[in-house]
Order: structure tokens, then sequence, then C-alpha cells
């Protein structure tokens, strides 16, 4: 079995393993198992795809790529498997641990890793052994040690998000060390650096309805700004989410209005007027952990931007104590967020729905939102300080009736590696509040974190914990808010849970006790087992109360490799299913779904995936349901970089039969664009106010040599510090965010250039800022030059060009397989010189330059005649 190659330009700029390394791992990984992924302990229904693979086999690399821990750029590479059969990313679990500097021991049966919140245990049969080393899928890892860990293939990064990492000694809070170079190109002082719009259009029931959002960023001055704009074309206009953003080294300034959500036991509120933030450790408190628009990681997610990843295309619905609030369609990147949401109560329980493309009966995944006790741990001496006064009112909102001032000042100090605390005051609503809390991290009892708040003569409790300890893990979730708490006259609230369980690779058990008294709910208490295992290879069960204690789950067995059947129920709502897989792009689909207030349905659905990024993908099926017949067609595109279209029709007969209006037609139109002078590039609108900035690189079309268009530039890398963190798309743009603020060096990566182009600039030192977009333009020139082939035993010796006036005008050394390349040449006669190690001229050929980049130009040397022996 041949190994996969290996790319030069990867093996050139460190991101591959060295040669050796690389070829020795390739046959091994192909040969290797893959042990298939064990159950997410948060879903009620895993969502599990086929597997696609032209010949059947795995064709797993081993590259080496960086690592970012909260955000921050350890220095480090670590070594991380691909593989095209089970579709998994697994890490050198032991290079990890290293980095991190955590203590692992490796043993027959499984990994142990001690962490501050508790012991991680990674069993072997997870593992996939290459020599001698352990690579252990990202999922896996990253649920064995309470972190969320992702492979960036844009900045070929691998990225590690946990409150508890901040707490490790020599953690990310070390700033990196950055080179002080000259600029060659400067960032904005003012500009538009990113626009993203959407545009909804729904028909239901003979009307339609429009709405639109936009939002804006970019560079002003020593800051940045931002807004969001909201029109539904029907005289209803919201402009709010809007401000100034200034960083100052340790301290921050954000002039305008946004929402600000500063603990799960006190009301948000929208704020318009200054917030002040100062912390020793800004790399924390304005990095990664960064929220939405918030102006600190406050890390409290209820209220705050919502997102995740999902089926491509799909649907990601909302829910709020068991009701949907929104729903948002995950692009087709697998990415869905869901934008600051008013409305929602502090001390509400967040759910996501995630459904498949075509299908909105019963999801594939469901995610809770929940908070962790970790979150509210500081790393030692870590001080952040946050305050804010101004007006509820937004000036310009002419919907928004808030009324009344507002302030806040909040204080969170990490006493040591074990021990944070924190206090807020705030006046919101006419009222005023107090809140309190301290974090403990008690090792092997795990991390326990309670607060205490009071307001209008009632008071607020809150206990968040989470531990575990080889396979036994636990987590509780307790609040209260006692009667006229938030108003007068507001009714008591509690929700308390607490989960216990037992998991190993393949099984995880666990018991659920909740008991909440809600005001529309009313009162329940249940306690209930949970399950999600794999007792076969291809078959996977779950099953999970929800909120209410109704059990949501999903069964998937897979008996053929492009066979799929499946039965799961969410809700209301009951289905069977069976996917099959027709060819590497046609899914066809049927499902029988039982809703207990309307009846069955029967659907079949034919769903075809995109050959390319800019390729169609849709959805088209026929449904019948009580003797009516309706249809279901869904198909969406990427017209250009950065332009998504996608249109929906559905004629459910499940509805008609109940009297209901079941056609819907639905539109949606995204632009996401990084702006720059020279026109839009694909981006990826960032609203979080994180300390990162992007440099949006381009090559202007008109400027290219005769016979060479952009599109054969699709694919070019773009180097950043040495590393590939983008590519050029088909009309020569690349957007690289998520940079830190500084001087970076660019280039574009000469492997996979045209070998007749040359960058005039061959490499660039760009000026980035936070908040905004740098633009920066290659200007390519035909380069001609040659190749060829001197002999192995020329190792070492030069080839020399000289023009017809007797100068050298290239020279270059052959390489250790004989080989040689000369560049730069202008078009002419030259004759080329072999010269050895004496300094005499072995062979010589003639070479003519007119407009292209010769090959085979070799340079043999004639054959010596033996003497006879005598």
């Amino acid at each position: 079995m041949a190994n996969p190659p290996v790319p030069a330009r990867k093996l050139q700029h460190g991101a591959w393993l060295c040669a050796g390394f690389s070829m020795a791992l390739a046959g091994a990984a192909i040969a290797a198992p893959s042990p298939a992924p064990g159950p997410s302990p948060e879903a009620s229904g895993p969502d599990f795809p086929f597997v696609r693979s032209t010949d059947g086999r795995s064709s797993s690399s081993a590259l080496l790529v960086g690592l970012l821990v909260n955000g921050v750029d350890r220095g480090r590479e670590i070594a991380v498997l691909g593989g095209e059969l089970d579709g998994e990313t697994k890490v050198a679990i032991g290079m990890l641990c290293d980095v991190l500097g955590l203590h692992a021991q490796r043993g027959e049966d499984a990994w142990r890793i001690s962490t501050p919140i508790g012991d991680a245990v990674i069993a072997r049969a997870q593992i996939v052994r290459i020599g001698e080393i352990d690579y252990a899928p990202l999922a896996a890892s990253g649920e064995a040690l309470g972190l969320d860990i992702q492979f960036d293939r844009n900045e070929f990064a691998l990225r590690a998000r946990g409150a508890w990492l901040d707490q490790l000694d020599g953690s990310a809070g070390a700033a990196p060390v950055t080179e002080d170079l000259p600029i060659d190109v400067p960032a904005p002082r003012a500009n538009l650096s990113a626009w993203r719009s959407e545009l909804i259009t729904r028909h239901v029931a003979g009307s339609t309805d429009t709405t639109t959002l936009t939002e804006l960023g970019g560079a002003l001055g020593s800051g940045n700004w931002h807004l969001r704009y909201f029109d539904d074309l029907q005289g209803q206009r919201r402009l709010d989410e809007w401000g100034w953003l200034i960083d100052r080294g340790r301290s921050r300034w954000f002039i305008g209005q946004q929402q600000v959500t500063l603990s799960s036991l006190l009301p948000g509120l929208s704020l318009t007027g200054a917030q002040w933030a100062n912390t020793n450790r800004p790399d924390v408190a304005y990095g990664d952990g960064v929220i939405g628009n918030e102006v600190i990681a406050s890390r409290i997610a209820t209220g705050r931007q919502i997102q995740g990843d999902g089926p491509p295309g799909g649907i990601a619905e909302l829910r709020a104590n068991g009701a949907v609030v929104a729903r948002t369609i995950v692009r087709l990147d697998g990415h869905y967020r869901f934008p600051e949401i008013s409305g929602i109560p502090s001390d509400a329980m967040l759910e996501i729905a995630l459904y498949r493309p075509a299908s909105n009966d019963v999801p594939v995944r469901v995610e809770q939102v929940t908070l962790r006790a970790s979150d509210d741990l500081l790393a030692a001496g870590t001080y952040v300080l946050h305050a804010g006064a101004g007006t509820q009112e937004n000036p310009l909102d002419s919907a928004d009736l808030e009324k009344g001032e507002a302030g806040f000042a909040r204080v969170r100090a990490g006493i040591n590696r074990r021990l944070s605390v924190d206090a807020t005051v705030l006046r919101a609503n006419e009222q005023d509040y107090a809140s309190a809390g301290i974090a403990l991290n008690l090792g092997r009892a795990g991390v326990w974190s309670g607060h205490l708040a009071q307001s209008n003569g009632a008071g607020a409790a809150e206990l968040l914990g989470e531990g575990g300890r080889g396979a036994v893990f636990w987590t509780a979730s307790l609040r209260e808010f006692q009667s006229d708490y938030f108003a007068d006259n507001s009714p008591a609230r509690r929700d308390n849970q607490i989960e216990a369980g037992w998991q190993r690779p393949r099984l995880r058990l666990s018991l659920i006790a909740r008991d909440f008294q809600d005001p529309v709910l009313g009162d329940r208490r249940y306690l209930k087992p949970a399950l999600a295992a794999q007792p076969l290879e291809r078959l996977w069960l779950s099953a999970r109360p929800d909120y209410l204690g109704n059990y949501s789950y999903a069964a998937t067995w897979q008996p053929f490799a492009r066979t799929r059947l499946g039965a799961s129920r969410y809700a209301q709502r009951k289905q069977i299913d069976w996917q099959q897989q027709l060819t590497p792009r046609f899914d066809l689909t049927t499902a029988v779904v039982d809703d207990d207030n309307y009846g069955q349905r029967q659907s079949v659905v034919l769903y075809r995936r995109p050959p390319e990024r800019y390729g169609w993908w849709w959805g088209a099926g026929a449904l019948h349901s009580r003797g009516r017949y309706g249809a279901l067609f869904d198909a969406g595109s990427e017209l250009r970089p950065g332009l998504n279209l996608r249109l929906q029709y559905q004629n459910d007969p499940l509805y008609a039969g109940a009297g209901i209006d079941s056609k819907v037609i639905s539109l949606q139109l995204t632009a996401d664009f990084a702006v720059t002078p020279s026109g839009l590039t694909r981006g990826a609108f960032n609203p979080e106010q994180r300390r990162v900035g992007a440099i949006a690189a381009h090559i202007d079309a008109k400027k290219l040599p005769a016979g060479v268009s952009a599109a054969t530039l699709e694919g070019v890398g773009v180097l950043v510090d040495g590393q590939v963190r983008g590519e050029l798309d088909k009309d020569g743009r690349a957007l690289i965010y998520r940079l830190a603020p500084g001087v970076h060096r660019v280039a574009l990566d000469m492997e996979n250039l045209p070998i007749d182009l040359n960058p005039a600039d061959a490499t660039r030192n760009v000026e980035v800022r936070a908040g905004s977009t740098t633009p920066l333009e290659f200007t390519l020139s035909v380069q001609l030059g040659c190749a060829g082939f001197a002999g192995i035993e020329a190792a070492g010796w030069r080839v020399v060009a000289v023009d017809a006036q007797g100068t050298e005008a290239a020279a270059s050394a052959v390489n250790s397989i004989g080989y040689y390349r000369l560049d730069a040449l202008k078009a002419g006669t030259y004759e080329l010189r072999l010269i050895d190690a004496s300094g005499s001229i072995a062979a010589r050929r003639p070479l003519a330059l007119d407009t292209a980049f010769k090959f085979q130009q070799d340079l043999t040397r004639p054959r010596t005649t033996p003497e006879p022996s005598p």
C-alpha cells in the first residue's frame, strides 16, 4: 500500500513532521485500527455520519501544528493525526500533556492525567498507537479533560479552551514574545473592516415577512467600532449594540450601548454610557474567553451570544426552560450562532436542538448550555475590575422602552490557585442589587463555587460543582430566587439539578436528580437514569430526561457502511428513519414521524452534497399524512466567496389535516465579508470584542501577467510568521483572522505558486490592530528560469548561467539528489555551465528563455572510456 504524499510546502514551513518521521508513520497509520467514537454525554441523540471513503482505506498523516491555550500561542508544536475514514482528528496525548504541564501516566489499559479539577482517564480502546506515540480523538480528549479542543485548519493550530487552564503554572498567561519589526503595511486608522448581513423572507398563511440584520465593524482612531441594525421593512427599525472600544494595555474603555450580563443571579441590563475594565492579565480578560460583545470575559453564558457547531445546512433551535425562543440556520461551514437575545431570564435553563438539513422533525442532538463552577476560578494573583455607568435608554432606538439610570461595579480576584472571590453591585430597573461569591478547587473533591445575592429585601443563592475521580463523575447546579427578588410581586423560583455517574469509553451511566419550581411550568421533581452507550461497533444508544423530565432517546444502527437505521424521540415527536448512501454525493432518507398532537407522517427525501465549496446542495422529497400529499425542497450554495443563499419550500400535510396553512416558503441570503479598499473577501464576522485582528490578502487579477487568472492561484497558501494560516480562493483573496495585535511577517507560499510567477515583495511586515482588518496586496510578475538534472555525483557543484556578454547572470548549487534550479533570469540567450569542485567546467549547454520557465535542462557530462585491462 503506497504511503500518502507529503506536500512539499508543509515540510518546508514546519507544519508537517519531518519527512522521515512522516513516512514512517504513514504506513502504520493506514493499517492502525481506528476505534469508534465514544458517546457524547451532552447529547440526547448522537449524530453519526456515514463512513465515506473512495477506496475503503484510511489515509492518515501526522502533522505538527501550533497550540493556542485560551487564545494565546504557547510557542510549541504538537503532533496531530488526521484520518479520512472515521473523520476524527487525533492528537498526540503525551505531547499535549507535556505542553500543558500536566502529569500523565500511560498504562496498559488507559492514560491517567492529573488536572486541577480531578483525574482524567482516556481508555486504551480509544487510542491509536503509531510506533510509540499514542493519539487520542479530540472529542474524547476534550471530554476527559473538561476542555473544548478544536483543530482550526484555517490557522493550522490546535485550540484548547477551558477555565482551569489559567490555573496552571506557566500557563497561557505569559505574553508571547514578539519581534520588533519595521512596518511595511500599516494598519488602518479608520475604516469599515467587516460586514455581515442576513436577509430572511418567509411566506406563510398568505402573508410575507422579511427581516434584515446587519452587523458592521472596523477601526477608529486608537480603538474599533461596531454596530448592529435590524429592519423588518415594515417600519420597525432598531440600532443597538453600537459603540467604540479602546484598548490601553491593561485597561479598556467602551463608550456606547450594549447588553451587560454580570452574573447568573443578577438581571441583564441594556446600558448606554461608558464602561471601564482593568486587569493584570489582559490575555485572559480580553482574550478568547470573551463571548459576544462583552468588554471582559465574564464566562457567563446566559443572555450572551450562543454559538457552536452542527449539521451543515441544518437548523439550530434555542430553548429556554423548554420553550423555543429562537431558530437559526447552521452555515455551510457547520457553524451557528444566536446574536444577543434580550428577554431571557438570568435563571433560565438553555438547550440547543440541532436538526439535519431537509428535516425539522426530531433533532439529531440536544446540548445543554450550562454554567460550570470552574468558570469562576481565576489564575493565582489575577484580578479583574469592571465598572460602568449610564442609562438604560438607547437614544438611537425608537422602539426602546427602557428608562432610568444604571450602573455597576465588579471585582474578581484569584487569591491562589485554589481560591477565587468576586463581588458585584448593580443598579438596574430602578432597583439595587448586590452579589458576592467564592470558588474553591478542592482537588479530588472537585471544584465548587457559591454565590449569594440580595435585592428588594429578598435573596438569591447559587451553588455549582463539578469533579471526577477515575471513571466516576458528578456535576451540581442549585439555584433559588425568593419572591420579590427581581421586582415587587415577582414569584419565587428554584432549579436544582445533580448528576452523578460512571463512564467508560463506550458506556456512560448516570442518575439525574432535578427539583424545580417555575411559575409557568409548575413544580416538578424527579430522579431518572441517563444512558449513552455503544454496545456494538456500529450500534449507538442514548436516553436522557429533558428539562421537564420527559425522555429524549436515540438509537442508531449502521448494519452496512452505507446504511443507517435510527429511532428517536424528543419532546412530543417520535421518529424512525432509514438513511441510505446511494453515491458519495447522494443520500436517500425515508422516515415516519409520529406527533402526539397532529398524527403520523411519512416522508422520502433525496439529499445531494456539493462536489466543491461553490456547488449547490439540495434536498427534495415527498410527504404523506392522512391521505394528503405534500412536498419539501431545500437548496443552498455559496454563490461567491462570502455570499450564501438558501431557499426552502415545504407543504406539510401533517398540519394541513389539522386545518393549518402548511405552505411555507423561506429565503435566506447571508453576506459575510471582510471589507478592504480592493474589494470584498470571504469573512467570518467576529462580534466578539477580543484583542485580535485580521489581514485580508489579495492579488489584483487586473495586474496579473497575460495568460494567468486568479482562479489558477486557488489554494496557494498565505504564510504568517512562517506558518500557513490561510489559502487564496478562486478570486485570489484570503482572510487570515484571529491574529494578535502587532507586526507579522506575511508571504505567499512559494511552493504552491506556479513556477513562472514571482512576488514582487517576497515578505511583508504587516501591522495588525485589534478589531480591524489590514488589507495587503501581493503583486506577481513572470519569473523566468530553468531546472534540470546534473547527476547525484555532482551534488554540491555549482550551475551558472552566463549571458551573451559573458557575465554571470545567476548561479545555484546542485542539491543532494542531483537537481538544480535557476530563478530570476530575464528573457534572452545564455550558456549553462556545470562547475565542479576544482572550478573546472564539467558540462555546458545553451539556453534560450522567452516567455516560460524551462524544465529538463539537464547537464550531462561525456562518458570516459575505461582503459583496457592488461
